[in-house]
């Protein structure tokens, strides 16, 4: 059994030149249909411009192939369409540990397939990737309490980080 495969999605590996030429440009659109730049983003540091620049195609790719931030990249596909269902990433990854983040199209949201994906990616992370513990930063309580349902665990609340309130919570591979 592949423990990639949920019954509701299945989790790749992004690998650039492994994946399709546009897959930045599609996840991009995907999130920019959504409107969703400041549920990733948080923070807008961009300078004000006439155009706006936060969660702009090229802002997207920096943040993507940063070489301070190195990120792994897995994307979620629906097992029933083969539409790509959502994107996640980890990042800061520091001596066996790493951030995970996800993001999930709207059509999937309230869907079995955000949990499971959820749970796949922890999976990668704690089985493929060798990362233990995982943690998890966010500012919205809806996505605080999603962490908690897939298995992560409250450490701290941290006021005005990033210029937001944030909770920071872990996830034990065994607990």
């Amino acid at each position: 059994m592949d423990n990639n495969i949920g019954e509701h999605v299945t989790l790749w590996a992004y690998a650039r030149g492994e994946a399709a030429r546009d897959l930045p440009y599609q996840l991009w659109c995907m999130i920019e249909e959504a409107g969703d730049w400041q549920r990733i983003m948080w923070v807008d540091h961009t300078e004000p411009s006439r155009v706006p620049k936060f969660g702009d195609l090229a802002h997207w790719v920096a943040y993507m192939l940063d070489d301070y931030d190195h990120k792994v990249w897995v994307l979620f596909s629906d097992n029933a369409t083969g539409d790509i269902a959502g994107v996640g990433w980890f990042n800061k990854i520091i001596k066996g540990t790493a951030y995970a983040s996800i993001w999930m199209s709207p059509r999937y949201r309230g869907k079995p397939h955000v949990r499971e994906a959820g749970k796949l990616g922890l999976a990668f992370g704690h089985d493929t990737m060798g990362w233990n513990p995982i943690y998890t930063i966010t500012p919205w309580p809806d996505v605080r309490n999603f962490d908690k349902r897939i298995g992560f665990k409250e450490v701290a609340f941290i006021p005005k980080i990033f210029g937001v309130d944030v909770w920071l919570l872990e996830h034990h591979k065994n607990g």
